[in-house]
């Protein structure tokens, strides 16, 4: 079962996995090998109406071939490596000491740099002086 999930949310079908496992009653519940009692079969009840109140509240998010076919990234390794990048590059040297106000002054200029908006922080402090 944890695989048709996997393969319905993979091709952007979170309403028939909310249908899926709305339409299942407790008896019908998966039972795994050596966890047939009461208590376990309450336990995968329990994680199945959790699961589908997930997909029902984060439906809108779900929208993977969307994003996909519109170019954007649904995967958060260049969200991480952006954030070695930017942020622990620089806020994490040896000796730093930071005040937030201090820390969103520095990180807002990386986030300038590394998004090619550099020079309009350089025009913009030119202006000002």
């Amino acid at each position: 079962m944890d695989e048709k999930v996997l393969v319905e949310v993979n091709t952007k079908q979170i309403g028939r996995v909310c249908h899926y496992y709305g339409e299942l009653t407790e008896s019908e519940l998966p039972v795994h090998k050596g966890q047939e009692t009461a208590e376990k079969n309450q336990e995968v009840w329990q994680y199945r109406e959790k699961l589908k109140g997930y997909y029902e509240t984060n439906r809108k998010r779900m929208r993977y071939r969307t994003f996909i076919d519109a170019g954007y990234m649904t995967g958060s390794g260049a969200v991480e490596s952006a954030h070695r990048t930017v942020i622990q590059q620089r806020l994490k040297l040896s000796g730093q000491r930071w005040t937030t106000p201090g820390e969103q002054q520095v990180l807002s200029l990386r986030v300038a740099k590394y998004s090619n908006y550099w020079d309009k922080v350089r025009d913009l402090t030119r202006n000002a002086a």
